[in-house]
This record gives structure tokens, C-alpha cells and sequence, in this order.
């Protein structure tokens, strides 16, 4: 019997991509109006972008559905295999209480474990249990380990507008009272289904350096671990703050795209980043 890793699309692998790495992929939905998009397979992540700047419908995520949920866990079962799932955060989406309530229908051949994170945090979790799965581990070990490095891992992005958070009706108070500062650019952060501010900087450059010091400053923070992404179509915004700290490299590369499900939120020109660190205690 193998172990096969389930990821959801707001890791921000691609569909192909995930299966070249061995794990099986479900996607989450991104729609503008009336027409629904699987994130992952039915939209690049240029065109999502592209339709929103551009659509007068405001993006909408959704959480998968219950035939894409059934058709992976059969699939990991019928090959007598048993699966791992890894889920955007829970206090993010009810992904992962849809995905456990599916999963009861397969006679524990299915695990499903919230993974506090999204996007670069998701790929650090389950890029361990992949590791694991190839040294042997059984489904408690690798379960064991996924909880472990979950709390290991700190996420952060400069904000460019609290425009897309503000309609998707996630703005936290503290977020508010920056929203009409001119010039200033939030930091958000995400760690272990917590998100909230974690600082500000008037202009892009000083937002940069709040960001750096979110990673340099946290104990045990692990350079080789750190993954940078961007948010929108162009790399430029990540492009620069890996300018601006060149010490971060090489770690920090390649850079990544962040996909529809964190982007309806975050909007495009924010720069995502990602890394392992000491737990809190």
C-alpha cells in the first residue's frame, strides 16, 4: 500500500505539476458573476489576474466541490493506497471541513489535515511529507510530521490596496484604520490559521524592509527554507524586494506566482513570502 499526498489548488501548484511530484490534486473555484472556473486547470494564472483588474464582477473563491473531493479520494482507493489530504487553512475556507466530511465515506483510507497555511506555507508542508513518504513512513509518521512543521511555518505579504480584502469582507479593524493612510502598505501575516497585521511602511521600500525583518527577526528562521512569490501577472514587485535584499537570495528562488484563491484577496502587486522558523512556544 503507498501513501499518496492530496493538495488542494490554493498551494499554488498547478495540476500537472502536483502529479509530475506524485501527489493528487483537488482544485477550489474562482468565478466572476455567473461563470465558475476551476482554479489550477480551467484558468492560467495571467487570465485570472487579467479579469481582475478588469471585470465589473468582483472574483469569488469557493471550496471544492463534493464530485472533485470523491473523484480523488476513489481514485487513491481503488488503487489501494491511502491518502493524505493538505488543506488551505480552516479559519481561511471550509475546505477542510468539506474535504474531512468526504473523507468519512472511505473507511479511514483518508486522512485530512488543516494545514494552518496557503499558498508557499502549503508547499514547505507538504514538500516534508512528500520527503517522508520516499523514506518509508507510515500515514501516522508522515500525519505526525505534517502537524509538527505546520507550526514551523510563517507566512507574510506586503499589501499594495486593502481594496480585495476589503471586499471579500476580510478586513480585520486594525486593517481598517490603514485603509485610507495614503501611501501606506500593510503587512499582513499567516501562521498556524492566524491571520492579521504585522506592520506597516509608508511607500513600497519601507514596506519591503518590514517584510525582511518579519523573516530576519523570527528565531531560527531558515534561509534555505525562505520561497518569495508575487501576486498579479508581473514578477517586478518581487523582482525588487529580492533587489533591495540580496542577502535573501539564494533561498528565496525560484520565484512563484500566487493563484486565483489568495489573489481574489490579496490583489495583485504584493510580494508573498514563505519560510521555516523556530515554533512559539
Amino acid at each position: 500500500m503507498a501513501i499518496r499526498i492530496i493538495i488542494d489548488s490554493s498551494s499554488d501548484y498547478l495540476k500537472p505539476e502536483a502529479e509530475a511530484m506524485g501527489m493528487k490534486f483537488i482544485p477550489l473555484s474562482v468565478s466572476f458573476g455567473e461563470r465558475s472556473f476551476r482554479d489550477g486547470i480551467d484558468l492560467s494564472k495571467d487570465a485570472f489576474y487579467e479579469k481582475l483588474e478588469v471585470s465589473r464582477e468582483p472574483a469569488m473563491t469557493s471550496q471544492p466541490t463534493r464530485p472533485d473531493i470523491e473523484a480523488v479520494y476513489r481514485e487513491v482507493v481503488e488503487a489501494g493506497d491511502a491518502g493524505i489530504v493538505l488543506t488551505l487553512a480552516s479559519d481561511l475556507s471550509g475546505t477542510y471541513h468539506h474535504c474531512a466530511m468526504v473523507a468519512k465515506e472511505f473507511e479511514g483510507k483518508i486522512a485530512v489535515v488543516d494545514s494552518g497555511n496557503a499558498t508557499l506555507g502549503m508547499q514547505l508542508i507538504a514538500e516534508k511529507a512528500l520527503d517522508l513518504v520516499s523514506a518509508g513512513a507510515d500515514v501516522a509518521d508522515v500525519i505526525a510530521t505534517i502537524e509538527e512543521h505546520k507550526k514551523r511555518v510563517y507566512s507574510a505579504a506586503t499589501l499594495d490596496t486593502l481594496e480585495y480584502l476589503k471586499r471579500g469582507g476580510r478586513i480585520s479593524p486594525a486593517m481598517q484604520m490603514l485603509a485610507g493612510l495614503l501611501s501606506v502598505k500593510p503587512v499582513v501575516m499567516l501562521h498556524e490559521n492566524t491571520f492579521e497585521l504585522a506592520g506597516k511602511g509608508r511607500g513600497r521600500k519601507n514596506a519591503f524592509r518590514v517584510l525582511r525583518d518579519f523573516f530576519a527577526q523570527k528565531p531560527g528562521a531558515e534561509g534555505a527554507s525562505l520561497r518569495v512569490a508575487y501576486t498579479g501577472t508581473s514578477p517586478e514587485p518581487a523582482e525588487a524586494f529580492l533587489a533591495q535584499f540580496p542577502e535573501l537570495e539564494p533561498g528565496a528562488r525560484p520565484l512563484r506566482q500566487v493563484g486565483p484563491i489568495l489573489g481574489t484577496h490579496l490583489g495583485p502587486g504584493c510580494v508573498v513570502l514563505s519560510f521555516f522558523a523556530d515554533p512559539v512556544e
